[in-house]
């Protein structure tokens, strides 16, 4: 065991468990407030002007926070200046002031949050305060601690004894709020910490992606040609820690075509042909919300090919609707794959539930199959027909979905995933990945 290898471990897990946890936490909360969205809950103009002091220590009113929490990057990453909207708010502005900002109906937990700016909503915006516990808060507060602690070691490393130390606190802390979450929950972050306690680091690709999302801070912004302050230091502070890190890294063997991806042991292979004549575990499969087989392309050819017998499965597991991202397992019938994995989603409306449902079944398709002690799977360009997901979206979906999956259950017992281009994602060449 190296010490890089110690160090990665905690940045690992307290970016992808830890980051996990804090936006279903944040999520969970504004919910259980009546908000239906994170758009809605960043527009509330009471949060909206708790944040704006959370940027801002002197300006909008009298009120003076004791310190600046978020930097312009995040803050512009949440709000986009809408100045139409002052005239709406009896609130008179002292030069800058909050009721000039909206959150765009685009903003998502999954692109703004990291563990250090979570912990801060879920701190000092009173509303979500009020709904956890102080063991919660403390848990969160620790969490940060140990982000900020460990983005800030530029040599990437932990001796034992550190390791140990902050190993110790940082599992007490996921543990703590997966419990506070559900006990599946709890489970969840048991079974990550397992796979991660003993991990070794070799694969260039998974130690990018660790790296890559602590650039919070680092994420450019345009507004109107305005200089960023600090932009630009976070940008090459991030490049020289990747940069140091793989030279320590030994070189990677890369013996996949174009069309081909490893991921240590595991891989993912583009296709083009029939899904139902794949030689693979699990089939994934979308079809109607009843579970009707004839009521989608690739769910038709599925029950052609395949038989009755999956279709009576279904019927008897189902005698209405499931809900959407939910997994159905049934045997393979007359194909060749074992099982196929069924499930539905909704027709595709640019919002970002949609998005997040797309995310979830797949996601949830890799999980239980793991489970299952599964090693291949394939997966169709799934909602890119009838239901008119982009294509390019699928893409990027599938891969980003995979990637998370095997970054977080390296010991997983799938190997290789299969994915099957659609016409509009050959033409926009989004598999072709380097």
């Amino acid at each position: 065991m190296t010490d890089t290898d110690m160090f990665l471990r905690v940045l690992e897990l307290n970016t992808t468990t830890g980051g996990s946890l804090v936006r279903t936490i944040i999520s969970n909360t504004y919910n259980k407030l009546g908000y239906a969205s994170l758009t809605d809950f960043l527009n509330d103009d009471a949060v909206k002007h708790q944040m704006f002091h959370l940027w801002q220590k002197k300006c909008c009113c009298n009120e003076r926070s004791a310190k600046r929490e978020f930097t312009r990057a995040q803050w512009l990453k949440m709000y986009r200046i809408d100045s139409s909207k002052c005239a709406a708010i009896t609130h008179p502005p002292a030069g800058d002031c909050f009721c000039q900002y909206a959150s765009p109906a685009t903003v998502q937990l999954d692109i703004i949050i990291d563990v250090s700016v979570g912990e801060t909503f879920m701190s000092s915006i009173d509303c979500l305060k009020r709904e956890v516990s102080v063991d919660v808060l403390e848990a969160l507060g620790t969490m940060k601690k140990i982000r900020n602690r460990i983005c800030h070691k530029t040599k990437m490393e932990l001796d034992l004894r550190k390791f140990n130390e902050t190993w110790t606190e940082l599992t007490r802390c996921l543990v703590k709020l997966g419990e506070f979450i559900n006990e599946e929950t709890k489970k969840k972050v048991q079974y990550d910490i397992g796979c991660l306690q003993d991990k070794t680091y070799d694969a260039k690709d998974k130690i990018i992606t660790i790296l890559l999302e602590n650039m919070f801070d680092a994420l450019s912004v345009e507004e109107n040609n305005t200089k960023l302050s600090g932009i630009e230091d976070a940008l090459f502070k991030q490049k020289d820690m990747m940069d140091e890190i793989l030279k320590r890294l030994p070189p990677t063997q890369n013996t996949t075509t174009d069309n081909e991806q490893e991921n240590g042991p595991m891989t993912i292979k583009i296709i083009q042909g029939d899904i139902t004549q794949q030689e693979v575990d699990v089939i994934v499969n979308t079809t109607s919300e009843d579970l009707k087989l004839s009521r989608g392309g690739v769910s038709r050819h599925i029950l052609k090919q395949g038989g009755q017998v999956i279709q009576d499965q279904l019927n008897n597991y189902c005698q209405g609707s499931v809900d959407s991202g939910m997994v159905v397992k049934t045997d393979g019938g007359n194909l060749p794959c074992s099982y196929i994995y069924h499930g539905w989603l909704p027709r595709w409306g640019e919002t970002d539930e949609c998005k997040k449902k797309l995310s979830s079944f797949i996601g949830e398709s890799l999980y239980i199959a793991g489970i299952d002690k599964m090693t291949s799977v394939a997966l169709p360009a799934v909602g890119a027909g009838i239901l008119g997901y982009p294509g390019d979206l699928v893409a990027r979906e599938i891969f980003d979905t995979v990637a998370y999956y095997f970054m977080v259950h390296p010991t997983s017992s799938l190997k290789e995933v299969r994915a099957f281009e659609t016409e509009e994602s050959r033409r926009n060449d989004m598999f072709q990945r380097s």
